[in-house]
């Protein structure tokens, strides 16, 4: 359910509805493969969230790491859909010493994720004025549009389990980290895309209401 080369190219052009309901729906099938309840957890539900949430680590941090290229797409859009069984886990009340140590390690690997994003876009929109990056393709705003309002999105998503964690420890570091760069993301966001903080009533392909949509409205608040 990924864009299709050139979706952004032309922001005046209306979007493509069929592709975001496809794209929400496969974040409807996400969440019900590793839904967890804060009471009854499912092993199995538990074991793929943990595989998704490896996978898009690797695809984000180390490809990103490795090759200096921009962060895929889809792999974000996962990521951003499981906000919801993640919050699942760390509201648990159902945790033994195991479970809790296997819960950590998910939550945490997700928010390095974030964060790293974050991180990454937030590098690259600071150079955008910057002269001596003129040739690198990844400063391409058609490119780093889609991956900022995700990003920023994600954010939104996993605002209730960074409020959660900071209150049991306000020091950790992988919380405050993570909310620290998903703040100058948007920050840098208002500055280099207008889009952002000023929504017009016309439809276009950069429309923050068709990012992540449920049935009974956004669901990434």
């Amino acid at each position: 359910c990924g864009y299709p080369p050139g979706y952004f190219d032309d922001l005046r052009l209306e979007g493509d509805e069929e592709l975001e309901v496809e794209r929400n729906d496969a974040r409807d099938i996400i969440r019900q493969l590793t839904s967890i309840t804060t009471t009854t957890n499912n092993a199995a539900s538990v074991s793929l969230l943990d595989r998704l949430v490896t996978a898009c680590h690797s695809a984000i941090v180390v490809a990103s790491s490795s090759s200096n290229s921009l962060p895929p797409e889809t792999a974000l859009h996962v990521l951003s859909a499981l906000a919801k069984p993640l919050l699942a886990l760390v509201t648990s009340s159902t945790t033994t010493a195991e479970t809790e140590r296997s819960y950590h390690h998910i939550v945490t690997l997700s928010l390095q994720t974030l964060a790293h994003t974050c991180h990454l876009l937030s590098t690259i929109l600071s150079s955008t004025n910057n002269d001596d990056n003129t040739n690198n393709p990844n400063r391409d705003l058609r490119l780093i549009l889609p991956l900022t309002r995700l990003a920023l999105l994600a954010s939104s998503s996993y605002g209730p389990i960074l409020s959660k964690l900071l209150h049991r420890n306000p020091s950790d570091e992988t919380t405050v980290t993570t909310i620290s760069h998903g703040v100058s993301l948007a920050l840098l966001s208002l500055r280099h895309i207008p889009e952002l903080p000023v929504k017009t009533l016309d439809p276009t392909r950069y429309d923050p209401i068709g990012a992540m949509r449920a049935p009974g409205g956004e669901d990434h608040v």
